[in-house]
């Protein structure tokens, strides 16, 4: 975590990166938050290695994936991506705990979900440790 403040008058810039990783059968999530002045969520995750019977994954080609999250207690799909792409960024997201699962999708049908992945936004602590520093010149 990095606290910077510029001279006359620069904004405060925050940041912070946190890294959660769930392990889901073959299915990996991890969800990463780097938080600087938009507040973003970025998922990473690893393709399934089989298929859910224990057949090879060339038995059940991936055609993409569905993002998810939890919102008020329902999974609403946010985004989706093409087999080759496994890193979905939800962007602008506001304060508060997120949660999030992502789902493969073939012909066959969609996979189980992922375990859920969550991470939380807050703003920074209170600063402390003010101090003030007066200088006084004497000119003879």
């Amino acid at each position: 975590m990095s606290d910077q403040v510029g001279k006359s008058g620069r904004a405060l810039v925050i940041y912070l990166v946190a890294m959660l990783v769930i392990m889901a059968g073959s299915l990996w999530l991890a969800v990463a938050d780097a938080q600087t002045v938009g507040r973003s969520l970025v998922l990473n995750w690893q393709a399934p290695t089989s298929c859910a019977g224990g057949s090879p994954i060339t038995n059940c080609p991936i055609l993409g994936y569905s993002i998810q999250k939890n919102i008020n207690g329902t999974w609403t799909e946010v985004g989706t991506t093409v087999a080759s792409v496994r890193t979905f960024t939800h962007s602008n997201q506001p304060l508060g705990t997120h949660t999030y699962r992502v789902v493969a999708t073939s012909d066959a049908g969609p996979s189980a979900p992922s375990n859920e992945a969550s991470r939380t936004i807050d703003v920074p602590g209170t600063p402390s440790g003010i101090v003030i520093t007066v200088t006084v010149t004497v000119t003879p």
